[in-house]
């Protein structure tokens, strides 16, 4: 075996290590990207829902206010029924 085919066969295993690694290491990095996107995509969701609760909680209790204020002369009711 000459020193220029031994050469060639070392570069090529040394190609073929670093790009299969290649393949793993982008494949780990898209992995946590795509982690990183949907916690922080699911963070804002979590946020606005909790917005959008309290807004409905302040309107129920100004609507459980206002009922109370109806019944002024009769008996007073919390259920519409």
């Amino acid at each position: 075996m000459t020193a220029e085919r031994r050469d060639n066969q070392l570069r090529k295993q040394v190609r073929n290590a670093f790009e299969t690694n290649g393949v793993k290491v982008m494949g780990l990095i898209l992995f946590v990207l795509l982690l990183a996107l949907l916690f922080g995509g699911l963070g804002f969701a979590i946020h606005a829902l909790w917005v959008v609760a309290v807004v409905v909680f302040i309107a129920w209790l100004i609507g459980f206010g206002v009922a109370r204020g109806e019944g002024a002369g009769g008996r007073a009711r919390w259920y519409r029924w």
